[in-house]
Protein backbone atom coordinates (compact mmCIF):
# COMPACT_ATOMS: atom_id res chain seq x y z
CA UNK A 1 0.00 0.00 0.00
CA UNK A 2 1.36 3.57 -0.49
CA UNK A 3 0.47 7.28 0.28
CA UNK A 4 -2.73 8.82 -0.06
CA UNK A 5 -1.84 11.39 -2.77
CA UNK A 6 -4.33 14.72 -3.74
CA UNK A 7 -5.90 14.77 -6.92
CA UNK A 8 -7.28 18.51 -7.99
CA UNK A 9 -7.56 17.65 -11.36
CA UNK A 10 -10.37 19.65 -13.14
CA UNK A 11 -13.90 17.32 -13.36
CA UNK A 12 -14.53 16.82 -16.91
CA UNK A 13 -17.46 14.77 -17.95
CA UNK A 14 -16.72 11.40 -19.50
CA UNK A 15 -19.79 9.57 -21.69
CA UNK A 16 -18.78 5.15 -22.03
CA UNK A 17 -18.66 4.82 -25.95
CA UNK A 18 -20.98 2.15 -27.27
CA UNK A 19 -19.22 -0.64 -28.65
CA UNK A 20 -21.43 -3.83 -30.26
CA UNK A 21 -21.06 -7.28 -28.57
CA UNK A 22 -19.88 -10.00 -31.32
CA UNK A 23 -19.15 -13.41 -31.41
CA UNK A 24 -17.03 -14.42 -34.30
CA UNK A 25 -17.95 -17.48 -36.16
CA UNK A 26 -16.20 -20.45 -35.04
CA UNK A 27 -14.04 -21.06 -37.78
CA UNK A 28 -12.74 -17.60 -37.91
CA UNK A 29 -11.78 -17.79 -34.48
CA UNK A 30 -9.59 -21.63 -35.12
CA UNK A 31 -8.20 -19.23 -37.77
CA UNK A 32 -6.66 -16.49 -35.80
CA UNK A 33 -5.98 -19.29 -33.12
CA UNK A 34 -3.50 -21.10 -35.45
CA UNK A 35 -2.18 -17.91 -36.73
CA UNK A 36 -1.69 -16.58 -33.49
CA UNK A 37 -1.45 -19.62 -30.94
CA UNK A 38 2.30 -19.73 -30.59
CA UNK A 39 2.78 -16.01 -28.82
CA UNK A 40 -0.43 -16.81 -26.63
CA UNK A 41 -0.07 -17.49 -22.57
CA UNK A 42 -1.10 -21.11 -21.90
CA UNK A 43 -4.14 -20.43 -19.76
CA UNK A 44 -5.10 -18.20 -23.34
CA UNK A 45 -4.91 -21.11 -25.51
CA UNK A 46 -6.92 -23.26 -23.32
CA UNK A 47 -9.91 -20.85 -23.47
CA UNK A 48 -9.45 -21.26 -27.39
CA UNK A 49 -8.75 -25.03 -27.13
CA UNK A 50 -11.50 -25.67 -25.23
CA UNK A 51 -14.07 -22.97 -27.50
CA UNK A 52 -13.13 -25.36 -30.21
CA UNK A 53 -12.99 -28.87 -29.60
CA UNK A 54 -16.39 -29.03 -26.96
CA UNK A 55 -19.41 -29.00 -28.09
CA UNK A 56 -20.34 -28.71 -24.17
CA UNK A 57 -18.40 -25.71 -22.84
CA UNK A 58 -18.54 -26.38 -19.13
CA UNK A 59 -15.90 -23.84 -17.48
CA UNK A 60 -17.67 -21.70 -14.84
CA UNK A 61 -14.09 -19.68 -13.91
CA UNK A 62 -11.68 -17.97 -15.53
CA UNK A 63 -8.89 -16.66 -13.82
CA UNK A 64 -6.07 -14.86 -16.03
CA UNK A 65 -4.81 -12.79 -13.20
CA UNK A 66 -0.44 -11.78 -13.87
CA UNK A 67 -1.06 -11.62 -17.82
CA UNK A 68 -0.26 -9.22 -19.82
CA UNK A 69 -3.23 -7.35 -22.05
CA UNK A 70 -1.80 -4.07 -21.90
CA UNK A 71 -3.23 -2.75 -25.76
CA UNK A 72 -3.46 -4.93 -28.34
CA UNK A 73 -2.43 -7.88 -26.32
CA UNK A 74 -6.07 -8.01 -25.28
CA UNK A 75 -7.03 -8.83 -28.68
CA UNK A 76 -7.00 -12.85 -27.90
CA UNK A 77 -9.03 -12.20 -24.90
CA UNK A 78 -11.65 -9.82 -27.05
CA UNK A 79 -12.28 -12.16 -29.07
CA UNK A 80 -12.69 -16.01 -27.45
CA UNK A 81 -14.54 -14.52 -24.18
CA UNK A 82 -18.25 -14.33 -26.19
CA UNK A 83 -18.14 -18.15 -26.22
CA UNK A 84 -17.83 -18.31 -22.20
CA UNK A 85 -20.88 -15.92 -21.33
CA UNK A 86 -22.01 -18.89 -18.39
CA UNK A 87 -19.11 -17.88 -16.07
CA UNK A 88 -19.88 -17.39 -12.37
CA UNK A 89 -15.75 -15.80 -11.80
CA UNK A 90 -13.70 -13.82 -13.45
CA UNK A 91 -10.24 -12.68 -12.72
CA UNK A 92 -8.41 -10.03 -15.29
CA UNK A 93 -6.37 -8.68 -11.99
CA UNK A 94 -3.29 -7.36 -12.75
CA UNK A 95 -3.29 -7.63 -16.89
CA UNK A 96 -2.71 -3.84 -17.58
CA UNK A 97 -6.06 -3.76 -18.84
CA UNK A 98 -5.69 0.05 -18.47
CA UNK A 99 -9.12 2.26 -19.89
CA UNK A 100 -8.82 0.61 -23.61
CA UNK A 101 -9.32 -2.94 -22.04
CA UNK A 102 -11.97 -1.83 -20.03
CA UNK A 103 -13.35 -0.08 -23.38
CA UNK A 104 -13.68 -3.65 -24.77
CA UNK A 105 -14.36 -5.54 -21.70
CA UNK A 106 -18.10 -3.55 -21.33
CA UNK A 107 -19.77 -5.16 -24.22
CA UNK A 108 -18.66 -8.48 -22.71
CA UNK A 109 -20.38 -8.19 -19.35
CA UNK A 110 -24.06 -7.38 -20.67
CA UNK A 111 -24.00 -10.59 -21.54
CA UNK A 112 -22.43 -12.31 -18.19
CA UNK A 113 -25.98 -12.37 -16.25
CA UNK A 114 -24.47 -15.19 -14.00
CA UNK A 115 -21.16 -13.60 -12.89
CA UNK A 116 -20.73 -13.12 -9.46
CA UNK A 117 -16.44 -12.68 -9.16
CA UNK A 118 -15.02 -9.74 -10.79
CA UNK A 119 -11.81 -8.59 -9.83
CA UNK A 120 -10.48 -5.96 -12.52
CA UNK A 121 -7.06 -4.77 -9.34
CA UNK A 122 -3.99 -2.95 -10.26
CA UNK A 123 -4.79 -2.60 -13.87
CA UNK A 124 -3.86 1.28 -14.51
CA UNK A 125 -7.79 2.16 -14.97
CA UNK A 126 -8.53 5.69 -14.78
CA UNK A 127 -12.03 6.99 -14.59
CA UNK A 128 -12.83 6.81 -18.44
CA UNK A 129 -12.28 2.87 -17.78
CA UNK A 130 -14.00 3.00 -14.30
CA UNK A 131 -16.91 4.76 -15.97
CA UNK A 132 -17.43 2.18 -19.28
CA UNK A 133 -17.31 -1.04 -16.47
CA UNK A 134 -19.67 1.30 -14.01
CA UNK A 135 -22.25 1.57 -17.14
CA UNK A 136 -22.44 -1.79 -17.33
CA UNK A 137 -23.55 -2.88 -13.52
CA UNK A 138 -27.32 -3.17 -14.22
CA UNK A 139 -26.42 -6.51 -16.14
CA UNK A 140 -24.30 -7.74 -13.16
CA UNK A 141 -27.82 -8.57 -10.56
CA UNK A 142 -25.96 -11.40 -9.65
CA UNK A 143 -22.38 -10.05 -8.70
CA UNK A 144 -21.47 -11.03 -5.10
CA UNK A 145 -17.67 -9.50 -5.62
CA UNK A 146 -16.12 -6.84 -7.13
CA UNK A 147 -12.27 -5.54 -6.96
CA UNK A 148 -11.15 -2.63 -8.09
CA UNK A 149 -8.14 -2.03 -5.68
CA UNK A 150 -4.88 0.04 -6.95
CA UNK A 151 -6.76 1.87 -9.77
CA UNK A 152 -7.00 5.70 -10.37
CA UNK A 153 -11.12 6.53 -9.47
CA UNK A 154 -10.54 10.16 -9.37
CA UNK A 155 -13.40 12.61 -9.10
CA UNK A 156 -15.74 11.18 -12.15
CA UNK A 157 -15.22 7.69 -11.79
CA UNK A 158 -15.87 7.71 -7.78
CA UNK A 159 -19.40 9.47 -8.92
CA UNK A 160 -19.93 6.94 -11.94
CA UNK A 161 -19.51 4.40 -8.50
CA UNK A 162 -21.62 5.53 -6.18
CA UNK A 163 -24.24 6.40 -8.70
CA UNK A 164 -24.81 3.05 -10.36
CA UNK A 165 -23.59 0.57 -7.46
CA UNK A 166 -26.97 0.25 -6.34
CA UNK A 167 -27.47 -1.77 -9.69
CA UNK A 168 -25.68 -4.80 -7.65
CA UNK A 169 -28.52 -5.95 -5.29
CA UNK A 170 -26.66 -9.21 -4.29
CA UNK A 171 -23.00 -7.33 -3.66
CA UNK A 172 -21.39 -9.30 -0.52
CA UNK A 173 -17.67 -7.75 -0.79
CA UNK A 174 -15.92 -4.84 -2.27
CA UNK A 175 -12.60 -4.05 -2.58
CA UNK A 176 -11.39 -0.11 -3.26
CA UNK A 177 -8.09 0.56 -1.79
CA UNK A 178 -5.61 3.14 -3.28
CA UNK A 179 -8.15 4.33 -5.56
CA UNK A 180 -7.83 8.07 -5.19
CA UNK A 181 -11.34 8.81 -4.12
CA UNK A 182 -11.20 12.06 -3.39
CA UNK A 183 -13.04 13.72 0.39
CA UNK A 184 -15.52 15.51 -1.70
CA UNK A 185 -17.21 11.97 -3.28
CA UNK A 186 -16.73 10.10 -0.11
CA UNK A 187 -19.75 10.76 1.58
CA UNK A 188 -21.66 10.19 -1.95
CA UNK A 189 -19.85 6.64 -2.45
CA UNK A 190 -20.68 5.83 1.52
CA UNK A 191 -23.94 6.84 1.15
CA UNK A 192 -24.60 4.90 -2.02
CA UNK A 193 -22.54 1.48 -0.30
CA UNK A 194 -25.11 1.61 2.58
CA UNK A 195 -28.37 1.04 0.52
CA UNK A 196 -26.88 -2.28 -0.17
CA UNK A 197 -28.29 -4.56 2.18
CA UNK A 198 -26.07 -7.67 1.11
CA UNK A 199 -23.03 -5.85 1.85
CA UNK A 200 -20.82 -7.69 3.96
CA UNK A 201 -17.36 -6.00 3.45
CA UNK A 202 -15.97 -2.86 2.70
CA UNK A 203 -12.54 -2.09 2.11
CA UNK A 204 -11.13 1.65 1.59
CA UNK A 205 -8.15 1.73 2.99
CA UNK A 206 -5.46 4.58 1.75
CA UNK A 207 -8.22 6.88 0.34
CA UNK A 208 -8.98 10.02 2.17
CA UNK A 209 -12.13 8.81 5.10
CA UNK A 210 -11.21 11.32 7.22
CA UNK A 211 -13.28 12.57 10.36
CA UNK A 212 -15.49 13.45 8.37
CA UNK A 213 -16.50 10.14 6.62
CA UNK A 214 -15.50 8.55 10.10
CA UNK A 215 -18.88 10.68 11.62
CA UNK A 216 -21.32 9.57 8.41
CA UNK A 217 -20.57 5.72 9.21
CA UNK A 218 -21.71 6.00 12.90
CA UNK A 219 -25.00 7.25 10.84
CA UNK A 220 -24.70 4.57 8.40
CA UNK A 221 -23.83 1.54 9.77
CA UNK A 222 -27.19 0.86 11.72
CA UNK A 223 -29.02 0.82 8.17
CA UNK A 224 -26.34 -1.99 7.15
CA UNK A 225 -27.99 -5.57 8.45
CA UNK A 226 -25.14 -7.60 6.93
CA UNK A 227 -21.96 -5.92 6.96
CA UNK A 228 -19.34 -7.67 8.90
CA UNK A 229 -15.98 -6.38 8.33
CA UNK A 230 -14.82 -2.69 7.04
CA UNK A 231 -10.59 -1.51 5.93
CA UNK A 232 -10.18 1.99 7.04
CA UNK A 233 -6.33 1.68 7.12
CA UNK A 234 -4.57 5.11 6.51
CA UNK A 235 -7.98 7.27 5.37
CA UNK A 236 -7.05 9.81 8.08
CA UNK A 237 -9.04 9.29 10.52
CA UNK A 238 -8.19 10.65 14.34
CA UNK A 239 -7.40 7.93 17.16
CA UNK A 240 -10.72 9.43 18.48
CA UNK A 241 -12.87 8.54 15.64
CA UNK A 242 -11.51 5.40 15.16
CA UNK A 243 -12.19 4.79 18.94
CA UNK A 244 -15.82 5.68 18.58
CA UNK A 245 -16.49 3.27 15.25
CA UNK A 246 -15.20 0.51 17.43
CA UNK A 247 -17.10 1.42 20.53
CA UNK A 248 -20.48 1.77 18.70
CA UNK A 249 -20.38 -1.67 16.87
CA UNK A 250 -18.10 -3.94 18.76
CA UNK A 251 -19.06 -6.72 16.54
CA UNK A 252 -17.86 -5.48 13.49
CA UNK A 253 -14.23 -6.38 12.60
CA UNK A 254 -12.05 -3.16 11.70
CA UNK A 255 -9.27 -3.02 10.20
CA UNK A 256 -8.16 0.67 10.91
CA UNK A 257 -5.28 2.49 11.89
Amino acid sequence: MGCIQSNKKKQVEIKPKHRSFQVKHRNSVKEYFLENSDQMPKRVKELYEKALTSTNIEIMKIDLKFLNFDRKLFRPIEIILPYFLHIGYLSLWKTSLGDTGCEILAPYLEKLKNLTYLSLADNRITAVGIIHICSKFVFLQKLESIELHLNTLQITGSISLARNCFHLIKLKKIILDECQIPIEIIEELLIALSKLKNLERISLDYNKIQDSGADLLLKLIPSMPSLKRIALQNTGITSEAQDSLKIAFPYLLFNIA
